[in-house]
């Protein structure tokens, strides 16, 4: 085998396994993500006991910017994007979280 091949081949193996850690870590955003959702379904269907609504309220809220966080950097490649493009996104995920939020816990 020449240095050529050598080098090409090394190659191949670094592109394989970052794909591998690349599926692996996608794969563990997804499980994340579906596990939210069905903690959120939960939350939604199943009545609070008295004064905790605003607790579920929050719960929620915050499973949502999680979620919303995960799938900005993880499926959107906002992890590697310009910090611009991360700030945009991730500043329209809290303005409009905080306007839920202000919208179901004003009195």
């Amino acid at each position: 085998m020449n240095s050529e091949q050598r080098v090409h081949q090394t190659q191949q193996t670094r592109v394989g396994r970052s794909q591998v850690s690349l599926w692996r870590r996608l794969d563990w955003v997804w499980l994340t993500l579906a596990g939210g959702s069905l903690l959120t379904a939960w939350l939604g269907e199943h009545p609070s006991p008295a004064g905790l609504g605003r607790m579920v309220v929050v719960a929620v809220l915050m499973l949502s910017a999680v979620k919303g966080l995960l799938i900005a950097l993880s499926y959107m490649e906002l992890r590697h994007a310009p910090p611009l493009w991360r700030r945009l996104v991730v500043g329209w995920l809290v303005l409009v979280l905080s306007a839920i939020a202000v919208i179901s816990l004003w009195p």
